[in-house]
């Protein structure tokens, strides 16, 4: 069995069975966001928000997760387009937790707690501090030949300026996406400045 199918498989024992249906048909089959949710039936059709609750599973080690542990070499050697992929939507949504603003200190309300957590999961992550991540943000560097110092420096300092340079390289990609027909085209690797 290849390297990448077990992986997909230890992934597959931590999701619910709609966050798998959802991830075989964003991550593996390729599908955009919006064509991925009727493979979710009973969904309340907010896409994006089941790909973040799957992603920061994947960043926190959570919920079973911990099973999905793939030695280092097996995930920076298998598949290298479909890490590639995912460590691009792991870093976007890191960036994203860490630019949105944090909530009054006296704010206790179950949105401001959250809010507060993802902050706090992303920031662990990003300092590498996470306990069994399924994809380490050391991996989601080296997948874009990245330095781990300068991306977290850059996650750290300016959040919004890396969200914004990772949103547009994912709407190139997802424009060419939808101008080829040819998966080998398909294949190019996106790259963002920081």
């Amino acid at each position: 069995m290849s390297q990448l199918i077990q992986f997909i498989e230890r992934v597959r024992g931590g999701l619910t069975g709609a966050e798998w249906r959802f991830f075989n048909a964003h991550y593996i089959e390729r599908k955009p966001i919006e064509e991925a949710m009727p493979y979710v039936p009973g969904a309340d059709g907010d896409g994006d928000a089941m790909r973040q609750s799957i992603l920061r599973k994947m960043r926190d080690g959570s919920d079973g997760m911990s099973d999905a542990d793939v030695k280092y070499e097996e995930k920076r050697n298998a598949g290298a387009q479909f890490f590639r992929d995912l460590a691009l939507e792991m870093i976007e949504l890191t960036a994203s937790d860490l630019a949105k603003p944090l909530p009054d200190r006296l704010d206790r309300t179950t949105t401001a707690s959250r809010r507060r957590a993802e902050y706090e999961s992303a920031l662990s992550w990003v300092n590498e501090r996470t306990n069994n991540p399924v994809v380490p943000f050391s991996l989601c560097c080296d997948a874009y030949n990245v330095s781990t110092t300068h991306l977290r420096e850059a996650l750290l300092t300016r959040p919004g300026t890396v969200l914004a340079e990772i949103r547009a390289t994912l709407k190139d990609r997802s424009a060419h996406d939808r101008a080829t027909t040819d998966h080998e085209s398909g294949e190019r690797r996106a790259s963002f400045r920081l």
